[in-house]
């Protein structure tokens, strides 16, 4: 079964189109890179112009890019040969512009990660047999040691967080508004289907002869919702609202969160009164023992990955 694709233009969601309809859309630009996209098996909605070999332009700079390099290496062969020995090989970068330096399969940070991590497990073990300032020291030592080495990707959580975060509101508002002008419409499709029906029952009233002969009567067919007397409502376009489930947040950038703070990946969520609960119990519990503060610290990662993050999705019919 072919995927389906919905998409944003103009404020408004459209679809189910499948992936040759959104290209042919992109094509004759009445789909932008600014547009949203999404599919199932997706996370989250996405710009258009994020989506690789949707856009012509992509597929035509991509010729044009390949063709380039082909010249390029071809007339920079001798120069290289000269040059290799000298040369220093720069850092790949990735598709923010930034060095990937934290690619490489054995960067000092991810080494000193290691390092705090088993000196985090050594003063646990400590602590288990006999507590002392020692195993508290340790413990608390691999463990900084391992959330500093990790700065770079934490600071790229956090900016997640507030991206998801922002997204949700957002979308939850665009929900309150659909919603709000669904009821209006049905308001407004009510009230005209009642005039329409007050309309036709003067109008069969007015025509209607003041004696007519049983004989000439005949059988009407009832429909439900309408007596036999009431002829049937006009038939109108029938508008079909398909609300796909959005996510509001990631179970695993919550429990990363938690991790690092407790309480933080329930604030992530927006839960905010069990966010600042959990941190009060977590620092409590490290201030007495260390076990029990690692007992609720496993707690709240585990509550804080838990629920479901997607709204429901909705199918609403509407007559017009």
């Amino acid at each position: 079964m072919a995927r389906q694709w919905f998409y944003t233009h103009d404020s408004e969601q459209q679809g189910p189109v499948s992936a040759a309809e959104l290209k042919e859309l992109a094509a004759r630009g009445k789909l932008s890179r600014q547009d949203l996209v999404w599919a199932e098996g997706m996370s989250e909605w996405k710009p258009a112009g994020r989506m690789k070999g949707l856009f012509i332009e992509d597929d035509a700079g991509s010729a044009l890019a390949t063709t380039a390099t082909t010249a390029s290496v071809s007339a920079s062969t001798s120069a290289s040969a000269t040059t290799s020995a000298s040369a220093t090989p720069a850092l790949a970068q990735d598709g923010d512009g930034h060095d990937d330096e934290d690619s490489l399969p054995f960067s000092p940070r991810y080494i000193l990660t290691g390092i705090g991590g088993f000196v985090a497990a050594l003063g646990i073990a400590f602590t288990v047999v006999a507590q002392s300032p020692l195993a508290l020291g340790l413990t608390v030592g691999g463990l900084a040691l391992a959330i500093l080495s990790l700065f770079i990707e934490i600071g790229r959580l956090f900016s997640q967080a507030v991206t998801n975060l922002g997204f949700g509101i957002r979308a939850m508002a665009e929900q309150r508004q659909q919603a709000k002008q669904l009821a209006l419409t049905k308001s407004r499709l009510a009230e005209e289907a009642r005039a329409e029906a007050a309309r036709a029952a003067a109008q069969a009233a007015a025509t209607t002869p003041a004696a007519t002969p049983a004989a000439a009567l005949a059988p009407v067919a009832t429909v439900a919702g309408q007596s036999a007397t009431t002829p049937p409502l006009p038939a109108g376009n029938v508008v079909v609202v398909n609300q796909p489930p959005i996510q509001k947040w990631s179970p695993g950038i919550a429990a990363v969160l938690s991790f690092f703070i407790p309480g933080l990946g329930q604030l992530y969520k927006g839960q905010i009164i069990n966010g600042i609960v959990w941190f009060f119990f977590v620092g409590f519990g490290y201030v007495a023992l260390i076990l029990p503060g690692l007992i609720l610290h496993l707690l709240c990662i585990v509550g804080a990955a838990s629920g479901n993050p997607w709204t429901e999705g909705k199918t609403t019919v509407v007559r017009e």
